[in-house]
């Protein structure tokens, strides 16, 4: 009986930590304001120079264990992790598919974050990565807070803005900005938050 209650317990605890899941009412609201947030135009930028800024923006994440895989018109990075929870454990693997075609004057990238995780005695949620490019959006992270400070570090370094936003800056903003979804896949669950002037 103890046992049972105590595994009972375990498993409680593991679904609740999962977190990050959308509220089915809001699903909607959420999804269109990720997709939205997913996508800019850089004008007098190649693709070529945006890809090699989101390379720097998911590896400033984590040096050591995102890994890049350069495709026909984009990136792909995969970044696994593991960390401890309540009374129970999680492994994982965000993924990430960065894509940047030429546009009138500039480029369009594209973004799109999807992830998996495994827990100790828990459920496993999330999806399997995005393949060549090809953009699964019905699996994508609906962050609308995840895209835009990804966008936001892009921007620093393409030139279009002077200030890179650290992980501590981006929480209280997002906050501030009431933007939707959170920001754990380059802020938490063992990422680094290092800055370019590490590098």
């Amino acid at each position: 009986m103890r046992r049972t209650a105590l595994l009972m317990l375990i498993l409680l605890l593991s679904g609740c930590a999962a977190g990050g899941s959308v509220p089915a009412e809001e699903a909607e609201l959420y999804r269109e304001k990720a997709l939205a947030a997913s996508v800019r135009v850089y004008e007098n930028v190649t693709p070529d120079q945006a890809l090699q800024a989101a390379e720097t923006v998911l590896t400033l994440a984590d040096p050591q264990d995102m890994s890049i895989t350069r495709k026909k018109h984009g990136i792909a990075g995969t970044r696994e992790f593991f960390r401890y929870l309540v009374v129970t454990a999680a492994a994982g693997t965000d993924y990430w598919t960065v894509n940047a075609v030429p546009a009138e004057n500039g480029t369009r990238v594209q973004v799109i974050a999807t992830g998996k995780e495994a827990y100790v005695l828990g459920p496993q949620t999330g999806a399997e990565p995005v393949a060549d490019n090809s953009i699964l959006q019905e699996d994508m992270v609906l962050s609308q807070a995840l895209y835009t400070l990804f966008f936001e570090r892009l921007d620093y370094l393409l030139g279009r803005s002077a200030t890179w936003p650290d992980c501590k800056t981006a929480a209280k903003t997002t906050v501030e900005r009431g933007l939707l979804g959170d920001i754990d896949m380059l802020c938490g669950r063992g990422t680094a938050d290092k800055l370019p002037s590490d590098q």
